[in-house]
């Protein structure tokens, strides 16, 4: 028996498997057939292009995928009008090339409408001629949305431009020279400001042949054309570069007559720009003439407005101790300056003290000259505080100075002593002065409202109390 039911049992299997192979086959026939009838039918109901579209009843669009990538997720179709009642959306094949085209004028497209909204359709501005697609040389990178928040590089946008630039330049600076030359030749001319407004209006930088014409003009007998390249050459003195090249065309020599000259607007405007050229090291070097000139009219009875110019120009000369001595020997009247009625010569005679007094070397001058006959009276409550500030910076300098060098009478310089009791060492150390300066000094440090005044009258008290 158990034979019998082995072999029944074999022969089921093999009857189950013969029915799930005729099975498939059934299903991959059914599956053929009904989709070769069903693009019949679809193939019957399309309609021919140029068909109309009321013969079909209804309108068609038929788009297709042309990527899979996330990349070029689009949908392109092209519009074909037939006849006047409308038309249909059609697919026309593409090739590679065509379709890399429109997605980058597209791209291009999209670029512009951000680039514009983020810099506010800035003319410096352009985008760069490159493919905006994904390939193995690069990546659109504008299309970023961190690029959203942040400005494009200067860099970039000079150098996409440089060349053109560069020309450009070229051009404004050969005009704004020959028209330099024009006014130079005529002195009636009144083009004069726009020229000068083209070369400095942004900071322009100089050229050899640019320098040379400017000063050229100095000849001019219009002192309204003298003064304004006076103020021309004052404002190129901001540029290092400008400095050097004027320095070598020989701009100092020709602003020295300036300095004596009989015109008020004239003469300040010469001071003015001679200061300017003092904050150059190199330039210096060559300003021997021009510090004895202004040492020479500081001894004399000057218009206030010249005086200030005087002052502050050597304020700036004694940034650097190349000429410190120079000025050294009027120390006397400079102190007699700082008495003056007049605040702002006061304040710029003690910018210039100042200005001295932080060399060791200048200190013994300035104790020996001459001081100020009411010099304590001024450290008060009631001097202004631009005066006060300088002052009470100046005198503890002086005092620091003194007990660090640990100087006396006897180092004091012959030739610019003053009589014994009227030395600023006197003035500061004398009997009785000491005292009464470091009482002054703590009711400043105490009761100023300036911080700043408060800082350096506590710095003089601590001084005065060695």
């Amino acid at each position: 028996m158990s034979s019998v039911g082995f072999s029944n049992d074999k022969q089921t299997g093999k009857i189950a498997v013969c029915s799930a192979i005729f099975a498939g086959f059934a299903y991959v026939g059914y599956s053929v057939a009904r989709n070769a009838l069903i693009g019949a039918r679809s193939l019957r109901r399309l309609p021919t292009i140029g068909e109309n579209e009321e013969e079909t009843g209804r309108e068609r669009v038929l788009l297709r995928r042309l990527s899979q990538t996330t990349q070029t997720d689009l949908m392109l179709g092209q519009y074909e009008k037939f006849g006047e009642k409308g038309g249909r959306i059609v697919v026309r094949p593409m090739s590679v090339q065509q379709r890399i085209r429109e997605l980058n004028v597209r791209a291009h497209q999209f670029a512009d409408a951000i680039l514009s909204i983020q810099h506010g359709a800035s003319k410096h501005y352009r985008p760069p001629a490159r493919s905006l697609q994904v390939s193995p040389w690069g990546s659109p990178r504008v299309l970023s949305p961190v690029d959203f928040t942040l400005a494009p590089s200067r860099s970039t946008e000079d150098l996409n431009n440089s060349l053109e630039e560069r020309r450009v330049s070229k051009r404004i600076e050969l005009g704004s020279l020959e028209r330099l030359r024009t006014v130079e030749e005529d002195s009636d001319s009144t083009d004069f400001p726009s020229v000068t407004e083209e070369l400095f209006a942004s900071g322009k930088l100089l050229t050899k042949d640019e320098a040379k014409s400017l000063l050229k003009l100095l000849r001019i007998q219009d002192k309204g054309i003298v003064v304004k390249v006076l103020a021309t050459l004052g404002n190129a003195c901001a540029f290092t570069s400008n400095q050097n090249t004027l320095r070598e065309a020989g701009a100092l020599s020709r602003l020295e007559p300036f300095l004596l000259d009989s015109d008020l607007d004239t003469q300040v405007a010469a001071l003015t720009t001679v200061g300017n050229f003092a904050l150059n090291e190199e330039t210096q070097k060559e300003m021997k003439p021009l510090v004895t000139i202004l040492t020479n009219m500081l001894q004399k009875e000057l218009n206030s407005q010249v005086l200030c110019s005087v002052l502050a120009t050597l304020t700036n000369i004694a940034t650097l101790s190349r000429y410190h001595t120079e000025i050294l020997l009027v120390a006397s009247r400079l102190y007699e300056l700082f008495e003056h009625e007049d605040l702002k010569i006061k304040a710029n005679a003690l910018r210039l003290l100042v200005n001295l007094s932080c060399e060791d070397a200048a200190i013994p001058y300035l104790l020996a000259a001459e001081a100020p006959k009411r010099l304590i009276h001024f450290l008060d409550l009631n001097t202004p505080e631009t005066v006060l500030l300088r002052l009470t910076s100046f005198l503890a300098n002086l005092v620091s100075a003194v007990n660090r060098l640990k100087l006396s009478y006897a180092d004091l310089p012959l030739e610019v002593k003053a009589p014994a009791p009227d030395t600023m060492l006197s003035a500061i150390f004398g009997v009785g002065s000491k005292e009464r300066m470091q009482v002054k000094a703590l009711a400043l440090s105490s009761a100023h409202q300036s911080g700043d005044v408060r800082c350096q009258a506590e710095r003089l008290a601590y001084a005065l109390s060695d």
